[in-house]
């Protein structure tokens, strides 16, 4: 078949077509691939091309290999044999010309204008050549390069792909999350605008920090002789000296009741008011100073043998909140004083045996010593003459305190020792 009429629609009924058919429009656009696509097509054999594309691909497995057959592997020597007389058919290719003469007069007119420019512009022409040669030179001198660029090209379009298609998945997720902080940002923006108010308060700080890196440059050893030399000796007797003190603070949150009534009591006993003869308002204390007959001597057989008084509640190891149970009696420490013996029963004797006696006489110095007398008998002895006619609360043992601090214990008063 001759190659000027291969590719024309005035084929006749020839089976081996190249151009436009019923069937086939081919469009004068040039086409573009919806998908990144190695064009392998060639009409004559390059065993480098067949060698590099051949280690990328099985061509077996391509369609119109695997899936032939004898029409289709006819038309194909058809083909070939016909692009082999297009190829190397001098008389074809001058049909082909004689068949596109409007083109080849338009070629060959402009080829003229083409030499006529370049004959003006000889030295840039040179320069081309010349450049063009260094560039072939240098592509030939790095070809193993440019062999590895193209072999990496296909994984880095892979790898390309792959990262574009995840920014578009990550762009679609947080499309929603920025649309979500859109009042968050409009609400911060009317929250920054009082900081523009206080940042020369800011600059004021900065501008003194300055300064306090100036003064840390003997500050900072200072602060470092006493962290290191000072402090430690000090720190090191903070241990012995809070082994002392936690049982004391124990001790007093065990009596937590007891210390909140002193404290209300004294607050109270001290907050009245009197107005003084200058007319001045002046606190005073409300208080009470009862008289017992113990106040008044010891007594007992011999020194070495006093005891109390029997009617005597003294207690000088309260247990906390001992205060809020006396409806039964007082809690006391020693109870050998409630019952007769070892308590002492104190009698007063004749008023002759006082007064006229001068060690009596000689301390009255206020009242007659007769008066001295009656005033102890009404307050001391409540006008009694005997301790056993005054009255007396039951008398009940306290109970056994535990101890506070490294030794665990019950004693009849609480045994306060260093915690371990």
């Amino acid at each position: 078949m001759d190659h000027s009429v291969i590719d024309t629609k005035e084929l006749g009924d020839a089976r081996n077509r190249y151009g436009p058919t019923a069937a086939r429009s081919v469009s004068t656009e040039p086409i573009r691939l919806k998908t990144r696509t190695v064009d392998c097509h060639a009409h004559v054999l390059v065993p480098e091309a067949a060698e590099y594309i051949g280690a990328h691909g099985d061509m077996t497995a391509l369609p119109f290999l695997k899936f032939s057959t004898p029409l289709t592997r006819e038309t194909n020597v058809r083909q070939d044999q016909d692009r082999c007389v297009a190829m190397s058919d001098p008389a074809d290719r001058l049909r082909v010309l004689d068949t596109q003469q409007g083109a080849v007069q338009r070629l060959v007119r402009n080829t003229g204008e083409v030499f006529g420019a370049l004959s003006e512009r000889q030295g840039q022409l040179q320069g081309l050549i010349r450049n063009s040669g260094t560039v072939f030179r240098t592509t030939a001198v790095r070809n193993r390069d440019l062999e590895a660029t193209f072999r990496a090209l296909p994984t880095f379009l892979t790898e390309s792909r792959l990262t574009l298609d995840r920014l578009q998945s990550f762009s679609t997720n947080a499309n929603p999350l920025i649309t979500q902080l859109h009042p968050s940002a409009r609400a911060l923006s009317a929250a920054l605008k009082p900081i523009a108010k206080v940042a020369p308060d800011f600059r004021g700080f900065f501008t003194g920090l300055r300064k306090t890196q100036v003064r840390g440059l003997s500050g900072l050893p200072a602060l470092q002789r006493l962290l290191n030399t000072d402090l430690p000796p000090l720190l090191n007797q903070l241990v012995p000296f809070t082994r002392q003190l936690n049982p004391i603070i124990s001790m007093i949150g065990r009596y937590q009741s007891d210390v909140t009534g002193f404290l209300g009591n004294a607050t109270v006993a001290t907050n009245a008011q009197i107005s003084t003869e200058a007319g001045n308002l002046s606190h005073y204390i409300r208080s009470s100073a009862p008289l017992y007959p113990e106040d008044l001597a010891m007594f007992g057989p011999t020194a070495a043998s006093e005891h109390r008084l029997a009617y005597s509640r003294s207690n000088p190891y309260p247990a906390p909140n001992s205060a809020l149970d006396v409806i039964n009696g007082l809690f006391t420490f020693d109870t050998r004083a409630c019952s007769s013996p070892p308590g002492l029963t104190a009698q007063l004797g004749p008023d002759g045996t006082y007064v006229g006696n001068p060690v009596w006489d000689n301390r009255a110095t206020f009242d007659t010593p007769q008066e001295m007398l009656n005033e102890l008998k009404s307050t001391a002895f409540r006008d009694q003459t005997s301790t056993s006619s005054l009255p007396a609360v039951a008398c009940r043992k306290q109970a056994a305190q535990p101890s506070l601090g490294q030794i665990p214990e019950l004693t009849d008063f609480t045994h306060v020792y260093a915690n371990p």
